[in-house]
């Protein structure tokens, strides 16, 4: 197993390439894969290779698995987070009406869902001549009235799973399994986002394990009798070759 360290400055890559705060998805699927088949014992083959996450891990391992196929063969993700926009990252919450009134990094370290939105602009839509925090958002507040840039929510939506299913349709057929689960009680947006999701993916036939189960965000996830030992490490163990195994 290969946890690698990805935080950033601003607290999450995303997993995404950007060009100017790092290319974080082309770090995991390339540089540290093929790091580990050189220097490690491992099986340098897709079908011996997985992918999965908790939270905006479990975001980026559908993310990178949808686009690399060829490198990793199956993927679980763990209360996957920023999957599409709801809830408080949408237009209607009170985030963006708090993002209007912030221009220090100090006055966003006091927010939660202004960290995250300027994590998500950052990863998807940077933007070096946009002071304070050198990057765009979807909506903005312009003398009281929400206003929606187009071109930026079009970027935003390039990157998250729900809108990223008709482009990658073909490299979601080549994946052996897919299993994504989310507590019950985790938060109406990962509800809401993971079902959308899942039901995206049974639209349009994609064969995949979706699981609701009683627990929170964070709750039953890395404990013994959690969703680690107990749920991922079995799939992982039944779907990848380890080389004793008949197919």
């Amino acid at each position: 197993m290969v946890v690698p360290n990805e935080k950033t400055t601003y607290d999450g890559s995303f997993y995404s390439n950007t060009g100017i705060y790092g290319n974080w998805e082309d770090f995991t699927a390339y540089d540290l894969v093929d790091y580990m088949d050189k220097n490690y014992r491992t099986i340098a083959d897709k079908d011996s290779r997985g992918i999965t996450g908790h939270s905006m891990g479990g975001y980026g391992a559908l993310k990178i698995a949808m686009h690399h196929p060829d490198i990793f063969s199956s993927v679980y993700a763990l209360s996957p987070g920023a999957l599409t926009i709801v809830r408080e990252y949408g237009p209607n919450s009170n985030t963006y009406k708090e993002l209007a009134t912030i221009k220090t990094q100090e006055e966003l370290n006091r927010t939660y869902f202004g960290k995250v939105i300027i994590a998500f602009a950052k990863s998807w839509s940077p933007n070096p001549g946009n002071p304070p925090f050198y990057c765009d958002i979807p909506f903005e507040y312009k003398n009281g009235e929400l206003v929606a840039n187009e071109d930026v929510l079009a970027k935003w939506y390039a990157n998250m799973p729900v809108h990223m299913i008709d482009d990658n349709l073909d490299n979601l057929k080549k994946l052996k399994a897919i299993k994504l689960d989310w507590g019950r009680n985790s938060g109406d947006r990962f509800s809401q986002q993971c079902m959308m999701f899942s039901e995206r993916l049974e639209n349009v036939g994609i064969t995949h394990f979706a699981e609701e189960y009683i627990g929170t965000h964070t709750s039953g996830i890395y404990t013994e009798d959690g969703r680690i030992p107990n749920q991922m490490l079995p799939f992982f163990d039944y779907y990848l070759s380890f080389g004793d195994k008949q197919e």
